[in-house]
């Protein structure tokens, strides 16, 4: 049973035995802190299927695109090692997909799922102003005399405070 640990360098969760052994800063220690990088994020994109999806949907020109856009810097402006490390990752990543969903595409699975997008400023207030709940405590007669209705639950905007003139209490 191996142990996980989390790399304070890269905030990856990496079993104890892929710990780096060389020095740090060193050529060698980077390239390992990349690899690394790599192999977890393969990790992420092949246990999460929307996402696994999106990666195979979009396409090879897509991935490498992205994947350049990203991890470019890390080859020191090499730029055929960084497509040829992108399309070798994307060949796994569609593999992957045809082995585990052979009878689905992933264009067809992204269709099919909803995401919901984030809600406006103004949505969200609604949400919240229609979430508060407030039991109302006291005597039937108080509860005819200041509330509408007779519920002792109100939820949302309508927490049902009655409207009445100063001089009506009492």
């Amino acid at each position: 049973m191996s142990e996980w640990i989390r790399d304070p360098r890269t905030g990856l969760a990496l079993p104890l035995s892929t710990r780096p052994t060389t020095r740090m800063g060193s050529r060698q220690d980077m390239t390992e802190v990349v690899g690394d990088d790599l192999k977890q994020l393969l990790v992420d994109i092949l246990h999460d299927k929307p996402g696994h999806a999106m990666a195979v949907a979009g396409g090879s020109f897509n991935w490498r695109h992205v994947f350049s856009k990203e991890y470019g810097a890390c080859f020191e402006g090499n730029r055929a090692q960084c497509d040829q490390i992108a399309d070798g990752l994307f060949r796994i990543i569609e593999a992957t997909w045809r082995r585990k969903y052979p009878s689905e595409s992933a264009s067809a699975f992204l269709d099919a799922i909803h995401v919901p997008s984030p809600l406006s400023d103004k949505q969200w207030q609604e949400e919240v102003d229609n979430a508060w709940e407030l039991e109302i405590g006291g005597s039937d007669d108080a509860l005819r005399k200041f509330y509408e209705g007779s519920a002792r639950t109100r939820k949302g905007k309508d927490l049902g405070a009655k409207r009445v003139r100063v001089g009506q209490i009492g």
